[in-house]
């Protein structure tokens, strides 16, 4: 038999999955209890970003009904809100995924994009002031550096997540 890689793996947990091979190779009582910890993990950290999405949602509503200034609302609120679609992402994506910041910055950048067209006239739906809040009626630089600017407390927050977190093991 030749010295290749696979056969000398072959006595190790990283094997091919075929059930012809060990058929209860993977339903083992050590493998039950590491998926086990790993799901207990999972469950954790969706509580965790649940938690953090519910108190960042009411901070956004909070500001958008009593905060009337100058810098909170139309810069905080817009980083802010990047946090609130990454918690809300996370409560059922909570591990991997580490370019979640990136396609969150890419979406807000496109949503302020179709403000800047004014999506709302152009459906039809200009008249009616739900709309006009949701869609949003004015597209911003200004906003998309702010957006920016939560994405990279994001991305920050990834790469301290896998290095100090990402090394615990279940």
């Amino acid at each position: 038999m030749r010295d290749t890689k696979k056969n000398r793996i072959k006595g190790t947990i990283i094997r091919r999955k075929s059930k012809a091979i060990e058929p209860d190779f993977y339903r083992s009582t050590e493998n039950e209890r590491y998926l086990a910890k790993i799901n207990e993990k999972k469950d954790y950290a969706r509580l965790v970003y649940g938690i953090c999405f519910l108190v960042l949602a009411a901070m956004e509503v909070l500001i958008a009904l009593f905060v009337h200034d100058e810098w909170i609302r139309p810069y905080g609120g817009d980083i802010i809100i990047m946090f609130v679609i990454y918690t809300f992402i996370r409560m059922m994506i909570p591990h991997g995924f580490v370019s979640l910041p990136i396609i969150i910055l890419l979406f807000a950048c496109l949503a302020e994009a179709l403000q800047y067209i004014n999506i709302a006239d152009k459906l039809g739906l200009g008249d009616v002031e739900f709309f006009n809040v949701l869609l949003g009626t004015v597209g911003d630089v200004k906003d998309i550096i702010c957006y920016g600017v939560g994405c990279l407390i994001l991305i920050i927050y990834e790469i301290i997540r896998a290095v100090y977190i990402g090394k615990s093991k279940p």
